[in-house]
């Protein structure tokens, strides 16, 4: 239930709608308060009174006029808009004017924040301080410093009972995936910085298996589902590290000068 308007004059009204079982737009208008005439407030008043079962009607001869809960919520709040001064009658008029986007151009938008957000998440899976900082939340866990709830969303659910050691080994098998393949890709890279006589064609087989593999990181590391904690935390320290970076780069700038 949202929040209820407390005034004297709207708590008048509350009575005389639950004694009437019904209100007409006059009498709303005649009691509205002036700090009342937004469009977030007026919609707010007209909520509570459909959850207090109070009709808004034109006037009492249509109080038992049966109508859909939106089509008297519509005819009520757009009589309540004609009490609203004129920089909020402005305000609605300037937004009544900017056109709407077309179904095309809804799913562009959503197409690209998608790719926005997964490139952002690459970085931040991907980053070494974020796989360091899982890794030391399994060995908490191995030494029952943390319990797999306190890890894991979506298990602290007191009510029910679940498989704790079920999912200690799902996740613990997970980090276990997670430390082969970087492990893996350290090896590659290492060939590639130390053996100068490989071949284009070998050269670009290492290639193609980093990039496998840190599509397989990151789908194990997106699948981890940590608690929001444990997520912040890692984005949080990201940050301290970009701004020691920033603040680095330009005291070097300043020394070059």
């Amino acid at each position: 239930m949202g929040r209820k308007p407390k005034t004297d004059k709207v708590n008048q009204l509350i009575d005389t709608g639950k004694e009437k079982g019904f209100l007409t737009y006059e009498e709303v208008n005649d009691v509205l308060p002036s700090d009342m005439v937004s469009p977030e407030k007026i919609d707010e008043l007209m909520t509570m009174f459909g959850e207090m079962d109070i009709e808004i009607v034109e006037s009492a001869q249509e109080a038992n006029i049966p109508k859909r809960k939106s089509e008297k919520r519509e005819i009520a709040e757009k009589d309540l808009f004609g009490k609203m001064n004129d920089p909020v009658r402005m305000y609605l008029k300037e937004m009544g004017s900017v056109s709407l986007l077309s179904r095309e151009e809804e799913v562009e938008i959503a197409k690209r924040i998608e790719v926005g957000e997964r490139e952002v998440l690459e970085v931040v899976l991907s980053s070494p301080i974020t796989i360091q900082r899982i890794f030391l939340l399994g060995d908490m866990l191995k030494k029952e410093q943390l319990q797999i709830r306190d890890i894991v969303d979506d298990l602290d659910d007191e009510e029910n009972e679940i498989d704790e050691e079920h999912y200690i080994n799902v996740f613990l098998g997970q980090l276990e995936k997670i430390k082969k393949l970087c492990q893996d890709n350290a090896r590659i890279e290492k060939r590639l910085a130390t053996q100068k006589d490989f071949s284009e064609t070998r050269k670009r087989n290492h290639k193609q298996k980093i990039d496998k593999n840190r599509s397989a990181l990151f789908e194990l590391l997106k699948n981890l589902t940590l608690k929001k904690k444990h997520r912040e935390n890692i984005v949080g320290t990201l940050r301290g590290f970009l701004k020691e970076i920033e603040t680095a780069e330009r005291y070097i700038e300043r020394r070059c000068k």
